[in-house]
């Protein structure tokens, strides 16, 4: 048995824990920003470079200059769909953590309050005996909330950090290559084809 007075600092913690929930939303919205603003680059530097490639004739030269002008067209568009998918695919992972976070929020709210009320019992009934495994109850139920979703935040950002979201940074610098390529070197070689 232990009395209410000694789990006070418990009830503190979880009250901290659930009241503070929302910094975990704010610490992820920066990279989700960062995300969405890297997919949409990608998209539409392969779609004008696409563009620039679709819009003129088939390359009148040679056997190898052409099997190249093709490389660089399966290229781009494997850039292209590559950002579409996972903007489809990151659209959905926004909405389904926007989702989590909406129920979350009542969650941690009516965690808080209970918390908030324990702690004031707790003065109240300073002396006063509980069971432990009451005490254990009360605690899943206070903890609950802000530990699930702490954990669907760690998933959320694994997600990011890991996976296929990992090396967009990269992919955008292999199409700035691939562009500049094209427009230094591929252009000027298709132009002085076209003019003999």
């Amino acid at each position: 048995m232990i009395t209410w007075g000694q789990t006070q600092s418990i009830f503190q913690i979880s009250l901290a824990l659930n009241a503070a929930y929302f910094t975990f939303r704010e610490i992820r919205a920066p990279r989700f920003k960062q995300v969405e603003e890297l997919l949409d680059y990608l998209e539409s530097e392969a779609d004008s470079t696409l563009k620039l490639l679709v819009d003129l004739e088939e390359p009148p030269v040679g056997h190898e200059f052409r099997m190249r002008w093709f490389e660089y067209k399966n290229q781009l568009m494997g850039i292209r769909g590559n950002a579409s998918g996972e903007k489809f695919g990151f659209s959905g992972l926004q909405e389904n953590a926007a989702a989590v976070e909406k129920g979350g929020r009542y969650m941690t709210i009516a965690a808080a309050a209970l918390s908030l009320a324990l702690l004031i019992y707790s003065v109240v009934a300073y002396q006063e005996s509980l069971s432990n495994w009451f005490f254990g109850i009360l605690c899943a139920i206070c903890f609950l909330p802000s530990g699930a979703l702490i954990f669907y935040n760690l998933h959320i950002s694994r997600e990011f950090f890991l996976g296929s979201f990992n090396n967009l940074e990269e992919r955008k610098r292999h199409l700035v290559d691939l562009r500049r390529r094209l427009i230094e070197r591929e252009l000027p070689e298709y132009r002085r084809s076209i003019r003999s």
